[in-house]
């Protein structure tokens, strides 16, 4: 499993932070809380999922890969890390985090959603549905193809941000079969299974999943509840250092 991890120093009695990236994504875009979360004195990794990243060339065909293999590699890397974890999941990713926070291993200490897709009982809106049923779209999901956002469309709901523009070479194709089983409600999660302390991040102008649906995954959970300004990628925008502090500062609530 390729990652992104920082330097350790004296990590001793703290929680390894695992980052699970989002639709598209690879580890590569999250450096900067990695470098945030090492500097905090946090032993932080970055994973890239199946078919992300440098794992891109692993996987013969990315468009049928299920949230629930995703949801494996986190479980495979949680077993490799000595000590607590927690999950720190974005977008599409968040979804990965509840899932696996349901599952009950003793290891996982907190859980934090950011921006994240919602499970079954939490209706999606917005522009990013409007677009994903387009003909162009529909036909990789509910194929179970490669789907790959256009350039256009990420930069109207992803990387609305000027400077962010030339993060799209990062993007990679995503699952079609993944994004068919968020669309379409079927990971179903419990909240009576997850039974660590949680917290959920949104961006006010996220366009991609409005802060009115992470709200939503809050109440689920009984979780705090933190918005910031941004757009989707707060880890790329300019409240990528105040999301990291927001985090570390509920983790010291957390009890290891």
């Amino acid at each position: 499993m390729a990652k992104i991890s920082g330097s350790i120093r004296s990590f001793q009695q703290r929680p390894t932070m695992l980052i699970i990236p989002g639709m598209w994504e690879c580890a590569k875009l999250f450096e900067k809380w990695v470098k945030y979360f090492e500097a905090a004195g946090f032993k932080c990794i970055a994973i890239d999922l199946r078919g992300h990243g440098s794992n891109r060339d692993k996987v013969p065909d990315i468009g049928k890969v299920s949230i629930r293999d995703y949801i494996q590699d986190v479980m495979d890397e949680i077993n490799r890390i000595d000590g607590p974890v927690v999950l720190v999941g974005h977008s599409m990713g968040g979804l990965i985090a509840q899932a696996v926070a349901a599952t009950g291993n003793p290891k996982i200490k907190g859980l934090i959603p950011v921006c994240s897709a919602p499970p079954r009982g939490i209706r999606i809106h917005g522009q990013v549905l409007l677009r994903m049923l387009r003909p162009q779209y529909l036909k990789a999901i509910f194929g179970s193809k490669p789907l790959m956002i256009t350039r256009t469309d990420a930069i109207a709901l992803e990387l609305n941000q000027p400077e962010q523009h030339r993060f799209y070479e990062l993007l990679i194709p995503e699952s079609g079969k993944a994004a068919r089983e968020i669309i379409f409600w079927q990971i179903a999660i419990d909240a009576k299974n997850v039974k660590c302390k949680s917290m959920v991040l949104a961006g006010t102008d996220d366009k991609i999943i409005p802060a009115g649906i992470t709200k939503n995954i809050a109440k689920k959970y009984c979780s705090e509840y933190v918005e910031l300004p941004g757009t989707h990628m707060l880890m790329l925008g300019e409240s990528a250092e105040e999301a990291v502090n927001m985090m570390t500062k509920f983790i010291n609530t957390v009890t290891f």
